[in-house]
């Protein structure tokens, strides 16, 4: 196979592969540990997730294994993940979507799936302290987009995520256990086909632990209670965003299941004295100068 354009540039490119796939697979790892093991392929059973450490070697691999119709079938399959953590207010929500648009990624919003389902907990009479009332219904549900339309079994529930019912509710039902192993299932069947930039409090650590990028944005909580109270269809005051933001802080902190933390390897920004270009700009910069987690020599 002959070197390609980018042999001195390492990168990343992924596969998830369907039980059918797992043959190409097995011949991949063949071809890599022969003739091609310095491309170092790599692969999590657990996860169906392969990898090689340079940008087109895998086209090339397909390619010299006749597999241009599995390739053409399964367009798209190439996919890297950004995930961007952090508490409420940080701003990660509209970075992150500015982030995906830049780069031609898909956008998920984790937390209004989360809040989607905690609107249909609060519709269906349900009290979201009920954790086996809540997982109940929550199986029940089907959380969707539709370009920016955050959808509940087909309804648009983009506005009542917002409001205060919501916010209050999705504390107790997103740290329901069962809902948050139903959501991220979803979650991750929705990153499959696509590179993705997902925003959430677990995303680095629980979803996708070997995303690509990671970054943890926090910010001072008076500038987070600030940001909050322009989006706020409620009156509310000042000092009872920042109480009710500090409240969530802790109790997302502290559930025992997917709490919000900082991952290990998560890149650290502080939005409290940046603008919002600043922000995504400073994202951008790192994704476009620094190499992938899987991505060095």
């Amino acid at each position: 196979m002959s070197k390609t354009k980018n042999a001195d540039t390492w990168g990343r490119v992924g596969i998830f592969l369907h039980r059918r796939e797992l043959e190409i697979y097995n011949q991949v790892v063949l071809t890599c540990s022969t003739q091609y093991d310095k491309y170092q392929l790599t692969h999590n059973y657990k996860k169906n997730y392969c990898c090689v450490k340079e940008k087109n070697t895998l086209f090339e691999l397909f390619s010299n294994l006749n597999s241009q119709a599995f390739l053409k079938e399964r367009e798209g399959v190439y996919t890297m993940i950004i995930a961007i953590d952090g508490p409420s207010g940080s701003g990660k929500s509209s970075t992150a979507k500015q982030v995906a648009k830049s780069l031609g990624f898909t956008y998920l919003d984790t937390g209004a799936m989360y809040r989607a389902v905690s609107v249909g907990v609060l519709r269906s009479g349900i009290d979201p302290q009920d954790e086996n009332a809540v997982a109940k219904a929550v199986k029940e549900m089907t959380v969707g987009f539709r370009k920016n339309i955050v959808l509940l079994n087909g309804d648009d529930v983009t506005i009542a995520i917002r409001e205060d019912a919501a916010n209050k509710a999705v504390t107790p039902v997103s740290a329901n256990s069962v809902v948050r192993e139903l959501l991220v299932e979803k979650q991750r069947e929705i990153a499959v086909d696509h590179n993705v930039v997902m925003e959430g409090r677990d995303i680095g650590t629980v979803v996708f632990p070997e995303a690509e990028y990671k970054f943890f944005l926090i910010a001072d909580p008076e500038v987070r209670a600030m940001r909050r109270l322009k989006e706020s269809t409620e009156d509310l005051s000042l000092e009872e965003i920042k109480a009710d933001l500090l409240r969530r802080d802790k109790k997302d902190s502290s559930r025992s299941h997917s709490p919000l933390r900082k991952a290990d390897d998560a890149i650290e920004i502080d939005t409290s004295n940046l603008t919002f270009n600043e922000q995504v700009d400073k994202i951008l910069s790192i994704i476009q100068t620094k190499e992938p987690k899987h991505g060095g020599k």
